[in-house]
């Protein structure tokens, strides 16, 4: 399923005027395939986009008022989490996590439902195309290892349907995507709260005590990564805590990559891309960061 949307949308994209938003493209793709794998539904054209934007734009408004910077303005999402349930019911023979959520406590409770059904569907897809955001931004720039992800493409799968073990196979793609997610952690802040005291650069930290650890300084860290503001894909031995760590870290972590393996490599094996206008490095951040300008013309490769 996630080969077929993954091939429809570009589809799609070759038919569109140029030049697009490539971040929202890359949400509506991302949303679509998350919602076949999570929520066991199929989205029209087009009904993907207008999602991700529901989405984007309420995520915009919860960090606005985590920080204080808005008023008490209200977004709904309930037509969101009515698409995503649709036609949906406990006790269904399903292998989903969407069925595994209504067999639970929560299929009682209909509020808790919608908002973990919503919350799903935007850490499921946000956080992956801004990483291929990045790394669109960054290979872009970088045309030998642009080659050698076309190369490797072409003699994994060539014109084959990609495979799981074909996927496994792009080391390229594999390894531009590591160096983005380090240099450009989408999510760059974790949050932890502390469990027994604690001293943290001489300050004695409580129970209770929220910590908020910045991503992009700990990925950049001088003495494990030389020359940490390069964009290198063939560092060797980058340690990076993108996907958190320990007991917290991503469960999507393992879909999240074989997604972005797949979608980088078939995007720039399907498409020449030039960007329009500057600031396709520079970050535009909410709960996640992006690039500021993520505008490029597609153009078909012979």
């Amino acid at each position: 399923q996630r080969l077929s949307t993954t091939h429809l949308h570009f589809e799609r994209w070759a038919q569109e005027p140029q030049p697009r938003d490539l971040n929202l493209k890359l949400r509506a793709l991302t949303l679509d395939v998350a919602v076949g794998h999570i929520f066991g539904q199929q989205l029209e054209a087009g009904e993907a986009e207008e999602m991700a934007e529901k989405l984007a734009r309420a995520s915009d408004l919860a960090q606005q008022r985590v920080l204080g910077t808005t008023d008490r303005s209200q977004f709904d999402l309930d037509s969101v989490a009515a698409r995503l349930l649709q036609g949906r019911r406990p006790g269904e023979p399903r292998h989903d996590a969407l069925q595994a959520l209504l067999d639970s406590p929560l299929g009682g409770q209909p509020e808790q439902l919608r908002q973990e059904v919503v919350t799903l569907a935007l850490l499921a897809h946000e956080t992956t195309a801004n990483l291929l955001s990045w790394a669109v931004a960054e290979l872009v720039q970088h045309s030998q290892p642009l080659d050698q992800l076309r190369s490797e493409y072409a003699q994994e799968i060539g014109q084959q349907l990609p495979t799981q073990d074909h996927i496994q196979g792009l080391e390229s793609a594999r390894k531009a995507l590591r160096e983005t997610t380090r240099l450009h952690a989408p999510n760059y802040l974790l949050s932890r709260e502390v469990i027994q005291e604690v001293e943290v650069g001489g300050r004695r930290l409580q129970p209770g005590t929220q910590v908020l650890m910045s991503l992009q300084d700990v990925n950049k860290a001088p003495e494990q990564h030389p020359e940490a503001e390069v964009w290198n894909p063939d560092r060797k031995d980058a340690r990076m805590y993108s996907f958190g760590a320990g007991q917290r870290v991503c469960l999507g972590q393992v879909l999240a990559r074989y997604e972005s393996q797949l979608i980088l490599s078939e995007l720039f094996q399907r498409f020449d891309l030039t960007a329009v206008g500057t600031d396709t490095l520079r970050p535009h951040s909410g709960f996640s960061t992006r690039p500021a300008n993520s505008t490029y013309r597609l153009t078909l490769r012979g």
